[in-house]
């Protein structure tokens, strides 16, 4: 059957697209908590939001895809169907905080609207089309996420991405905590933003480093 990975959603995707169990694994390293808002600005194909819209609603992972050992001789289609049932059952209707997400490409923000509707989703995140200049963030802090440009598939020099990104965190997200996926710890340092040490990570065949502010982001 189709990988462990691919939790049935994602058809449409954007550029240097990222594994769905990797976006949620890295929104747990991370802390998500789902009574505070999420913040993606580099949404892409919507991975993380839609991630933690599926952590904040309690929905398992899979819950709407078709597994290969469905098809197995022995296979128990009674106990499957209570599993699912026990399974949705325990999914909540709406999540407890804002989840936003947006992408300066329309057509990224597109293909994010429609795999959060597959994934049952799209009314628990908000998405818009935009630069990173233009977020909003809520007023109450939270977790800010995004997969950046690493600078070798999307373009080359991303250096003035990175300084600008680290501007607005400090001029609008003070008390908020950033977690990125960056090219390379040098660009990270762009930000200006005081991240721990990185987490290494491979995604799409590219090894690059997810780091995190270990504490709330100053004001500015």
């Amino acid at each position: 059957g189709a990988h462990l990975h691919q939790r049935g959603y994602r058809l449409a995707t954007a550029k240097a697209p990222l594994r769905e169990t990797l976006a949620a694994a890295l929104l747990l390293h991370a802390r998500y908590d789902p009574t505070q808002p999420l913040l993606d600005p580099f949404c892409g194909s919507g991975t993380f939001a839609i991630e933690a819209a599926l952590i904040a609603r309690n929905i398992a992972p899979g819950l709407r895809r078709r597994f290969a050992f469905i098809n197995w001789v022995n296979f128990d289609t009674q106990e499957w169907g209570e599993q699912l049932k026990a399974a949705r059952a325990e999914s909540r209707a709406t999540a407890p905080a804002p989840i936003l997400a947006s992408d300066r490409d329309e057509g990224a923000v597109a293909a994010a609207a429609a795999n959060a509707e597959r994934a049952g989703v799209l009314d628990s995140i908000h998405l818009s089309a935009g630069s990173v200049s233009a977020i909003q963030p809520p007023s109450a802090p939270g977790l800010l996420i995004g997969n950046l440009p690493y600078g070798k598939r999307v373009g080359d020099d991303v250096r003035d991405v990175y300084a600008q990104f680290g501007n607005v965190v400090q001029a609008k997200c003070p008390g908020w905590r950033v977690g990125i996926i960056a090219g390379t710890v040098a660009l990270a340092k762009q930000t200006r933003l005081a991240f721990g040490e990185p987490l290494m990570i491979e995604n799409g065949g590219l090894k690059a480093p997810f780091l995190l502010t270990p504490s709330p982001v100053a004001a500015s």
